[in-house]
Order: structure tokens, then C-alpha cells, then sequence
């Protein structure tokens, strides 16, 4: 049986917490990966670009749509 004395003296014992470091900003989404946050479908993000209202951009091969780019996008909806 422990004492209630012993337990107040006791140091807790916690594990070292591992410190990761920050990760960069992103700037830019690939094509999946944006429709993924705007919650459309891929032939609609390039339908939206094909008429002008939505930005994407090619780095090489790969279509890259930057984030602000896509909240541009959002804001520019109808709202309901």
C-alpha cells in the first residue's frame, strides 16, 4: 500500500517528446490532389480551366493549380 505522501513527491515520468522539424509552406496542389480539396471532379477542374476560371500552371509534364489560386476559385462561386 503507497502512502498519499509518497505519491505527492514522486516526479512524473514522461517519455522525451520527439521535436519534428516545421514543414514548408505548400504552394501548389497536383491535379488530383486539388480536386480533392475543392471537392470536384477532375474533368470539372479542367473544364473550369478550359474557360478561364480556375488558374493552373505546368512545371514540366505535371499541371500544378496553386492554393491561391483555388481559393480564388471558391471565392468567385455563387453563393447559396
Amino acid at each position: 500500500m503507497v502512502r498519499e505522501e509518497s505519491l505527492e513527491r514522486r516526479a512524473p515520468s514522461f517519455a522525451p517528446v520527439a521535436q519534428h522539424p516545421p514543414q514548408p509552406a505548400i504552394l501548389a496542389d497536383g491535379v488530383a490532389e486539388a480536386c480533392l480539396r475543392l471537392g470536384i471532379s477532375i474533368p470539372t477542374f479542367y473544364r473550369e480551366v478550359k474557360a478561364g476560371r480556375l488558374v493552373a500552371v505546368k512545371a514540366g509534364r505535371r499541371t500544378l493549380c496553386t492554393r491561391e489560386a483555388q481559393a480564388a476559385w471558391l471565392a468567385s462561386l455563387p453563393r447559396v
